[in-house]
């Protein structure tokens, strides 16, 4: 099934990278038992991770989360020819609105709700938030989170509500030194806690070197990926991520 994507005119290059990591090196390919998954992915961007989760579990029910008000048109673009697939323009965490920042020019991959994480020339706007637990009411096989920060009041707030022991897979990107609050080790006690074993990896575009070459004050970027997986659910024992 070939997978039509457009993207934001002069950003081509901008996006190739992301289209290789995510189809080609296949950054979010784990195995589903489930024929039918429910998969949630959280920071969809433009749709490319989205479209992603479609090809290949074309049975699944998709729902997409972005707060981005300037990528969630292309968003809702690239994936409304797909009826399994359901998309949000909410920010996920505390309180009614929040305050989003992204780059002044183009459709960049740092917005984020922390002024930090986007360069000198930006946009503000007013976003609605939401929690994702009150979009949970049963199992979700593939919960994918990848949203320059603001991992943790996400987890935290599945976490907090009883909801976290209902995900079977989690794939995360964390960023670190972006807020006092999104920690490594309290998302991993709370996964700990639910029942998840999980694993780490580099991210496909930070080489080696590069990385070793950073000193401990490195500010911002995202370091590692996290898969965890739930050993409450047997089929999960079978394989490896």
């Amino acid at each position: 099934m070939k997978i039509p994507i457009q993207i934001p005119d002069g950003q081509l290059d901008d996006y190739r990278f992301l289209i290789n990591e995510i189809f080609i090196q296949q950054v979010y390919r784990v195995n589903l038992t489930n024929p039918d998954p429910l998969i949630i992915d959280v920071g969809a961007n433009i749709g490319i991770s989205t479209l992603y989760f479609c090809k290949k579990h074309p049975n699944a029910k998709i729902l997409a989360f972005e707060a981005s008000k300037k990528c969630f048109p292309w968003l809702t673009n690239n994936t409304k020819k797909y009826q399994n697939i359901s998309c949000f323009n909410v920010a996920l965490g505390e309180g009614e609105y929040v305050y989003f920042y992204e780059p002044k020019n183009g459709i960049g991959f740092d917005s984020s709700i922390f002024r930090s994480r986007v360069g000198n020339e930006y946009e503000k706007s007013k976003v609605r938030t939401d929690r994702l637990s009150n979009y949970l009411n049963g199992n979700v096989d593939l919960l994918k989170i990848d949203i320059e920060g603001s991992e943790f009041f996400v987890i935290e707030d599945l976490y907090d509500n009883n909801k976290l022991s209902l995900v079977q897979i989690v794939v995360m990107e964390f960023h670190n030194n972006v807020s006092d609050k999104n920690k490594l080790s309290p998302i991993l006690k709370m996964f700990e806690d639910s029942g998840f074993k999980y694993q780490f990896s580099r991210p496909s575009h930070i080489k080696y070197e590069e990385e070793h070459k950073r000193d401990l004050y490195y500010d911002g970027y995202q370091t590692m990926i996290l898969k965890a997986w739930n050993l409450s659910d047997p089929e999960n024992r079978k394989f490896d991520l």
